[in-house]
């Protein structure tokens, strides 16, 4: 078994933007490297534009790297690339978006076994029911659309079918910023049993230290396209030692 699940080498990301007639370059992320070990969930924080939604795309596949090279179980990944939902699945902060709006759930959460698995419909159906009861929902939803739902109700959703494939790697980019606070406490409450259960890797992508307190027991911290800080979550947030960490950790505090 190799030691890290995911290495990030060096890598750095540009974008070529158009500002009045002339051509320029935006570098977002300036040489990031980190690695992750099995059965660790990792905290990204950093203010807005940082750099940390790029980042994840870039591990997700979605994005390419403009330089540095990404390692899965030791192996290279290569770009362009077919994203593996049985390695990395993503869940994003508007859940609302990655629901299909004409499909019933039923479908919504059949389609990715269908399409990666070859068990049967009731093998399905049983899988299907099993990640919605993990996270609290009743399998009467089943015949209902998205727009009958809650927002936190359909992050639910959206987070079932993230683990219906039982992915090694689940990255949760801000999946609980839009909720109030007793719907993001049921959410994290659950993440944190499963991840406690199955030892499955996270990658939590937040601004809000004490939800990476709570779910990650490391963290990197980012600015400005950079890592400035990066370890144990206890220990850094015990004894920061960049500025920028420090004013995130007051501010949280105050």
């Amino acid at each position: 078994m190799n030691e890290y699940v995911l290495e990030v080498k060096n890598i750095h990301k540009t974008y070529k933007v158009r500002v009045g007639l002339k051509g320029k370059e935006i570098e977002v992320l300036k040489g990031l490297s980190f690695n992750l070990k099995p059965g660790v969930s990792l905290g990204i924080v950093g203010e807005s534009g940082s750099g940390k939604s790029t980042l994840v795309k870039i591990i997700a596949g979605l994005e390419a790297p403009t330089q540095g090279q990404l390692f899965w179980e030791g192996q290279p990944l290569s770009y362009p690339r077919k994203p593996n939902p049985k390695h990395i699945q993503m869940v994003f902060q508007d859940p609302y978006a990655s629901l299909n709006p004409k499909q019933k759930i039923k479908s919504i959460l059949e389609e990715p076994l269908k399409l990666n698995t070859s068990l049967s419909a009731s093998q399905r159906l049983e899988k299907i029911v099993f990640w919605l009861q993990a996270f609290n929902l009743s399998p009467e939803i089943l015949n209902r659309y998205p727009h009958q739902f809650s927002g936190g109700q359909r992050q639910r959703i959206a987070l079932a079918r993230a683990f219906l494939l039982e992915p090694k790697l689940v990255i949760l980019d801000e999946p609980v910023s839009a909720l109030d606070v007793s719907v993001q406490a049921q959410i994290l409450t659950l993440l944190k049993k499963i991840h406690l259960e199955q030892k499955r890797n996270y990658i939590f992508i937040s601004h809000d230290l004490a939800v990476v307190r709570y779910l990650c027991s490391e963290m990197l911290v980012m600015w400005k396209g950079e890592i400035v800080e990066q370890g144990k979550t206890k220990e850094i947030l015990a004894n920061p030692t960049h500025a920028y960490t420090q004013s995130l950790l007051e501010a949280s505090l105050g």
